[in-house]
Formats: structure tokens, C-alpha cells, sequence
């Protein structure tokens, strides 16, 4: 009878122990396991490539403190396939990797940003004016503006305004992002009298049926002019491009252009819209199937009103290449010059 009951505690301790190591008590915490990606995605190629935000935290340009480095705390990555479908994934410090991706129709996606960047005071920024957290638009380099447009205003809608594009570099490398800060909710109204604190460079990009497109290094070439003569002016203003997009030109046309702006010495990018968005069940599927008809028209840029040259066959320059950023963010993300761009934009005019 003692052996017996012996082998009864015996087995009772070792279920114990078992089930102790499965709850992480007195036993070995299990490992994290991979969350499920999202559909592979075709990402533009560019040459303003930075490191991915939850590697790296963003670095102040020209001395902005409200972007100076510190740790992020949690970053959204919203992917969009070639077919429209978006998928949704929550990085924080110490996960395996990006999360499982969320499949989110577009109708909930507002909602669905707002619960992960507004809702939870926490995620706020210290003065509640703007979420603190990051985001990482990973768009197939075939989808329309339209589209992408739409996850942004999505983004906006939920007070984020640390926005990047997902990209790869122009040569092998990793993934990387080319930020695209958007202006924060700050109440940042100029002095009566006071000198404004940029200047503007329209970019206006549609698409042609006939005829070349618009090449890097020419639309780079356009932009530096119009550096120069600020320069030359006596002027120290840092430029913004103003980026009007038509709606089915792709995103990999869009961000070449961002690229080509900031490579030839602006210093932020604000795009500009009309507000307006096409009524339907999923705007963001609906804007791929009617960008199809014109997938195969050119890129046409016009620099403040003027078309850029278009080259002689045989005559077309390439941008040149650039090292990638390593360690810290690539591309437009001076908050606080945004946000006093809009601001006087907006009450008063250029």
C-alpha cells in the first residue's frame, strides 16, 4: 500500500511540474512564436532608404527637438496587396517580429488604426495632441495613389503623424522606409508679421497616354533649380514639396518623385488632396480595379506649373545612387517644420 501511494504522489508531482512549465511556474517560459505574415508585396524601389522604426528611433533634423531620439514604444505596419486587401500588424519592444497580420476591410481600417493609436492613453504623445505611435505603410508598388491615400487619411483620422512608405534600396538590400511625416495637431500659429519659415515647390503628377515618361534625374535636376534660386536669393528657407497626385498614378511613380525631391535638397513633403473619397463598400479594392485601364499610361511631372523636359531617346540620365541610411530614418520627417508649413499654408497663403 506505501508503494502504491508512493507512485500516486510521485505522478501527482511530476502533472505538477508540468503543468507549472506550461503556465511559466517553476518552469521554462515557452518561446515567443512568429506571427503570420502578410501576402508577399512588390515594394518601390528607391534611393531614400532608412531604417524600419522599430529599429531605430527617429533623429531630429536641423535641431527639432520634438523628434529627438528615443525608444519606440509601438509601431503599426499596414500592408496593401496587389488585389486591395489590407492587412494590419502591432509591433512593441520585445516581440519575435511584426505581430500576426490582420486582415481589416478598408470600411473598419479607421477604426481599426484609432483602437492601436488613440484610444489607449499611453499611446498618446505627452501633451495629447497627436498619437505617439509609428506607422509603416507597406504598399505594392503596382496599387494606385487613391488607394494609399485613403490608409493615410485612415492614419491621420487616428492622430498619427509618424508615417513612413515600406521600400527596398535601388541595389540589393533589406527592406527598409522612406518617411513621409505628416503635420501634428499642435497649435502653432505665426507671429502677425512674422517672416513665413518656408517655401514651396509644387510637384504635379498626372499620366499621359503617349509619349516618354518623367525621369529621375531630369525631375531632380527641375527641383535643384528651384534650391538654387533660393539660395542664390539670399534666402535660407527650407523648401517643402507640395505633391499633387492624380488618383491612379502607382505608388512606386509617387515615391520616385518624393525620392527625387528630397535628393535634390528638399527638406520636407506635404501631399495635398481635395478631402474627397469615392462612396463604395471597399474604396481601396474599387480604386485598384479602376486604376487597371491606366496602368499602362507614362508619368508626367510638372515643377511650379512647368512640365520637365522631357529628354531625346537615347539621352536619358539616371538618378545617381546613394548610400542607404543605417541606424536612423531617411526622407521627410521634421514635425514640427510640417506643421508650421500647414499652418501657414493655410492662414494666409504662400
Amino acid at each position: 500500500m506505501t508503494e502504491a501511494r508512493s507512485r500516486l504522489r510521485l505522478r501527482a508531482l511530476a502533472a505538477i511540474l508540468a503543468a507549472g512549465a506550461v503556465v511559466g511556474c517553476g518552469g521554462e517560459d515557452p518561446k515567443p512564436k512568429a506571427g503570420t505574415p502578410p501576402p508577399p508585396v512588390a515594394l518601390p524601389r528607391v534611393g531614400t532608404v532608412g531604417d524600419l522604426p522599430l529599429a531605430t528611433a527617429p533623429v531630429a533634423t536641423g535641431g527639432e527637438g520634438d523628434e529627438a531620439a528615443a525608444p519606440v514604444q509601438k509601431a503599426l505596419f499596414v500592408t496593401i496587396d496587389p488585389a486591395g486587401d489590407i492587412f494590419l500588424q502591432v509591433w512593441k519592444p520585445g516581440a519575435v517580429d511584426r505581430g500576426d497580420a490582420r486582415k481589416v476591410p478598408a470600411a473598419e481600417l479607421g477604426k481599426a488604426i484609432a483602437a492601436e493609436t488613440w484610444t489607449d492613453v499611453r499611446d498618446r504623445t505627452p501633451d495629447e495632441s497627436s498619437s505617439a505611435v509609428h506607422a509603416v505603410l507597406r504598399v505594392d508598388e503596382s496599387v494606385p495613389w487613391r488607394a494609399a491615400a485613403f490608409a493615410l487619411n485612415a492614419l491621420a483620422e487616428g492622430r498619427v503623424y509618424r508615417v513612413a512608405f515600406g521600400v527596398r534600396p535601388e541595389e540589393a538590400g533589406e527592406e527598409g522606409v522612406l518617411a513621409v511625416y505628416l503635420p501634428r495637431d499642435l497649435a502653432l500659429y505665426p507671429t502677425p508679421g512674422e517672416e513665413k519659415a518656408t517655401r514651396v515647390v509644387a510637384l504635379a503628377l498626372t499620366q499621359a497616354k503617349d509619349g516618354p515618361p518623367t525621369y529621375c534625374a531630369h525631375l531632380q535636376g527641375s527641383v535643384e533649380e528651384v534650391v538654387a534660386r533660393e539660395r542664390n536669393s539670399g534666402g535660407d528657407h527650407p523648401l517643402v514639396a507640395e505633391v499633387q497626385v492624380a488618383p491612379f498614378v502607382p505608388i512606386a511613380d509617387v515615391l520616385h518623385v518624393v525620392d527625387a525631391a528630397l535628393r535634390a535638397g528638399v527638406r520636407g513633403v506635404a501631399f495635398l488632396g481635395d478631402g474627397s473619397r469615392k462612396k463604395s463598400a471597399d474604396p481601396v479594392a474599387d480604386a485598384v480595379r479602376d486604376a487597371r485601364p491606366f496602368a499602362a499610361r507614362k508619368l508626367r511631372v510638372e515643377v511650379d506649373g512647368r512640365s520637365v523636359p522631357v529628354p531625346r531617346p537615347g539621352s536619358e540620365t539616371p538618378c545617381p545612387k546613394v548610400a542607404r541610411s543605417t541606424g536612423r530614418l531617411a526622407g521627410s520627417y521634421d514635425a514640427t517644420l510640417l506643421t508650421r508649413h500647414v499652418i501657414e499654408s493655410t492662414s494666409g497663403g504662400r
